[in-house]
């Protein structure tokens, strides 16, 4: 059977500033950097005291341009953020919204985006905006640019602040870290070397530390299939040790949908310094990258990422059956407020609410239980309805760890949450036997 394995890499060093170069080619020159001047040119702005506007009209006092766009759901619920700090303060600075979408797809999105329809900035949009000197490819983005048209900062949205706003009004300066984005190209494996020349892979692997000066977005398990035959591919940016243990285990487990698998599964046994790594942290992200051929099931693909993962830690990981504490969502089906009208509507606040309106369950379903989106525990359904069911439900996504507040909620759509505790399949990590 070795005969398959072409050949096999763990690589576990740094990703190198030149794949940068090599897989985002484009021409560095004919955007801005920081320190350059914001050229000044007219474009059309709509929620401002006119119709058209020059850079030059905003001279004499700083501006933060938001990048946006229409598929960027962070971005739309950080305008009410940004429409607090231009209120606070006022005529200090000027916050305007950016985006390269065209009009019509803007506006259409502004039909069911109560945000949109509410949020008093002044809106840039279209082909002919400041957007279009700068070289990004991930939103929301912030340029910050000071009183002389100077741009000081290309930064991540979360640093639009109190406090660096307050620094960049009274000394003109910023201290932010750069944001660069990195596209890479996911039909390439990152084995520079040898995939120019030969294409046919038998398993590769790459697993490294993040590497923090990038920013690359973030994405979960892909299987995709190359133009040079079949093939699986494991592929994730961003990601946390405890979610690539949870991909190796989640067929082997009752739970079938990696973000619902709550975190509280992942029972960490290790003594050793690497249990940090374990951390569900922002501070403790990986890239890893696993392509094999077809012929190679998907259940020894992922025992042999399992293996990997022990490798890296030092460590043993198995399955065991231990009593978790879970939110179990049960029905009373007379209650529930079944839709099959023609009118389908979804939007979420910036609180963090969920408003579905002529939804399938099944798709309901999936945003209750995202670990991601609040809930502390594994949440089990238990309601009994069909996954194809359309019904109408506003959950408070905040009000998880106050069930009283939440059943109060949820009795008006025939929903309840109860807390119990459920023997469910957990992930163990311990040391390696020696």
């Amino acid at each position: 059977m070795f005969h398959k394995f072409l050949f096999l890499l763990f690589i576990t060093v740094s990703f190198h500033p030149f794949i940068h170069a090599q897989t985002q080619q484009k021409d560095k020159n004919k955007y801005l950097h920081i320190g350059d001047t914001i050229p000044d040119f007219e474009f059309a702005i709509s929620g401002y005291k006119t119709k058209a506007a020059k850079m030059s009209d905003f001279r004499g006092k700083p501006v933060i341009l938001d990048l946006w766009g229409v598929h960027c759901s962070s971005c739309i619920s950080g305008m009410p953020h940004m429409e607090q700090l231009q209120k606070q303060f006022g005529d200090s600075i000027q916050i305007i919204l950016v985006t390269r979408d065209p009009t019509e797809q803007v506006a259409s999105l502004k039909k069911r985006s109560e945000i949109l329809q509410t949020v008093q900035l002044p809106f840039i949009v279209g082909d002919n905006t400041p957007a279009k000197y700068f070289d990004y490819t991930f939103v929301p983005q912030h340029i910050w640019i000071d009183k002389h048209g100077v741009i000081r900062s290309i930064a991540n949205a979360e640093n639009a602040n109190v406090s660096n706003i307050h620094k960049f009004i009274h000394q003109g300066t910023t201290d932010l870290k750069e944001k660069k984005d990195l596209l890479i190209n996911s039909e390439i494996p990152l084995i520079n070397f040898w995939y120019p020349y030969y294409k046919k892979i038998g398993v590769y692997s790459y697993f490294t530390p993040q590497q923090q000066e990038y920013e690359t977005g973030s994405s979960i398990t892909k299987h995709i299939r190359s133009d040079y035959g079949h093939r699986t591919r494991i592929s994730n940016d961003a990601i946390t040790i405890q979610n690539l243990y949870i991909q190796s285990f989640l067929s082997r487990t009752e739970t079938k949908d990696e973000l619902a698998f709550s975190n509280e599964r992942i029972i960490c046994r290790i003594k050793g310094i690497k249990k940090y790594y374990l951390a569900d942290s922002s501070h403790a992200q990986f890239t890893y990258d696993l392509i094999a051929d077809s012929s190679i099931s998907p259940k020894t693909i992922y025992r042999y990422m399992q293996a990997q993962l022990d490798l890296f830690l030092g460590a043993q990981s198995h399955l065991e059956k231990i009593p978790r504490p879970c939110f179990v969502i049960k029905a009373d089906k007379s209650k529930l407020h079944i839709n099959n009208g023609n009118v389908k509507r979804f939007s979420k606040t910036n609180q963090n609410v969920y408003s579905a309106q002529n939804f399938v369950w099944l798709w309901i379903k999936d945003i209750i239980t995202n670990k991601y989106n609040g809930p502390t525990h594994q949440v089990i359904d238990e309601t009994g309805i069909a996954p194809n069911t359309k019904m109408d439900l506003v959950f408070d996504m905040n009000h998880w760890d106050n069930l009283p507040l939440l059943n109060k909620e949820l009795a008006a759509y025939g929903l309840s949450v109860t807390l119990e505790d459920r023997m469910l399949d957990c992930i163990v990590i311990e040391d390696a036997e020696e």
